[in-house]
């Protein structure tokens, strides 16, 4: 046999009130905003060569994340219409890591060939974590169309930074 109790009014009034409040008050807060954002995100990382007023005809890169979470997801060449428009030259199975080699040559006549600064590449980058990742460039071969080597620089420009 079911038994009911019954509770003055007062009471079971003051325990409903009670569960509610603490109900609302439980969905309602907010997280922290220290909270960190480790959402993946997707950044491009340029790579351009300043050659000063020599031609230039062919290169090799090595590009490294030196620190955070970082996978190389793909690579596209320069702008369209320049002899480095392509994708450079690149191992597929090292780029899913942090790091990769990027090579290119053209054997177009020298007056074609880009002179000065100008962007060879664009690698693209998973960024996983809240750490921000920092890149390193070195730049082992640059030569002008007579396959002599160049005294160049090379420069990297990550996401927002351009």
């Amino acid at each position: 046999m079911i038994q009911m109790i019954q509770m003055p009014r007062n009471l079971l009034t003051t325990l409903l009130g009670a569960i509610i409040a603490t109900a609302t008050i439980a969905q309602v807060t907010p997280p922290a905003d220290d909270t960190p954002d480790t959402t993946p995100r997707f950044v491009p990382v340029e790579v351009s060569i300043e050659s000063g007023a020599r031609p230039l005809a062919a290169y090799q890169i090595s590009v490294r994340a030196t620190n955070g979470d970082v996978s190389i997801v793909g690579i596209e060449g320069s702008d369209a219409g320049s002899v480095f428009a392509d994708p450079p030259y690149y191992d597929p199975r090292a780029m899913q890591r942090d790091h990769v080699i990027i090579a290119d040559f053209s054997t177009a006549a020298a007056d074609t060939l880009p002179r000065g600064r100008i962007r060879i590449a664009t690698i693209h980058v998973r960024v996983a974590g809240d750490e921000v990742p920092a890149f390193r460039a070195e730049l082992t071969a640059a030569a002008d169309d007579r396959g002599a080597p160049i005294d160049a620089t090379t420069n990297l420009v990550f996401g927002d930074e351009r």
